[in-house]
């Protein structure tokens, strides 16, 4: 990883010994069951993407960890995607994102 970022510190504080989470100010989200697609849908990518849990800007996120399964994409004729939050309470979603193709670049 290129960023100042401790990733086995940040996962030991988000549990105590008992599995209960600690740290309640930003928690990677759990997707695997919207991910529609995987790394072939970066083509054209010079390098290929980091996933599983990693950490961008000092905040955690959580990327597929199966190559050809892994993100979430929308596309023109993609159905809209409803994720179901079941008994969490979110003041802040905060999303990693990235522009694939535009008719403006």
């Amino acid at each position: 990883m290129g960023e100042f970022c401790y990733l086995n510190e940040y996962i030991k504080l988000l549990k105590n010994d008992s599995g209960k989470n600690l740290m309640t100010d930003y928690q990677p989200m759990d997707l695997n069951l919207y991910y529609n697609s995987g790394i072939d849908s970066l083509k054209g990518v010079p390098s290929e993407p980091a996933l599983g849990t990693q950490c961008y800007h000092g905040l955690p996120f959580q990327i597929g960890d199966n190559q050809q399964n892994c993100f979430i994409t929308f596309k023109p004729a993609t159905q809209p995607i409803s994720i179901m939050l079941d008994d969490v309470i979110i003041h802040r979603l905060i999303v990693a994102h990235r522009l694939l193709d535009s008719k403006l670049m």
